[in-house]
């Protein structure tokens, strides 16, 4: 996943970068035109009906936080003004809390119907590695082992849940 992630946003860096075209008048900040502080909302995850559900929101989760923080942290490259790396942080927080908000309810969701102990503590597993992961992930970067320990935690809970 890593890798696809590293392409789309080489795509978009060469794409924002690249000369345009003559008669134009350039945006002197790509980056702050391509910023967006959309809190994820409920409407924007299909709602879970199993574990499986809930894995694949929390990395669609993560994927769509690692993106708008590389934009974020693009612009803070800039040289973003005070104002402006104020909005970026808050705008950082509001994005991690609706997350956070979002993910912790679909797991209220799911933690009941885990048919084991050793799938529900896998799953409190996943938690604590998903919210210790979006910490990791801000404009100035990514913590690749929060997102690791993750993604070992999530695969470990799919060994432990029936195959579809």
């Amino acid at each position: 996943m890593k890798p696809f992630l590293s392409l789309l946003a080489a795509a978009w860096l060469l794409s924002a970068c690249s000369a345009p075209p003559e008669g134009s008048n350039p945006s002197p900040h790509p980056f702050r035109s391509s910023f967006q502080c959309d809190v994820p909302l409920e409407q924007d995850f299909p709602p879970v009906q199993s574990a499986s559900d809930l894995l694949v929101n929390m990395q669609h989760m993560s994927q769509r936080l690692q993106a708008g923080n590389f934009v974020a942290g693009q612009w803070l490259a800039q040289n973003a003004t005070l104002s402006e790396r104020d909005h970026i942080n808050a705008c950082h927080t509001a994005l991690l809390q609706g997350a956070r908000r979002l993910i912790e309810a679909q797991y209220q969701v799911v933690y009941p119907q885990l048919q084991s102990a050793a799938q529900r503590d896998a799953l409190q597993a996943v938690m604590m590695a998903w919210r210790s992961a979006m910490q990791g992930i801000t404009p100035q970067g990514v913590n690749d082992q929060q997102l690791a320990a993750y993604a070992q935690a999530a695969q470990q809970l799919r060994m432990l849940l029936p195959a579809h």
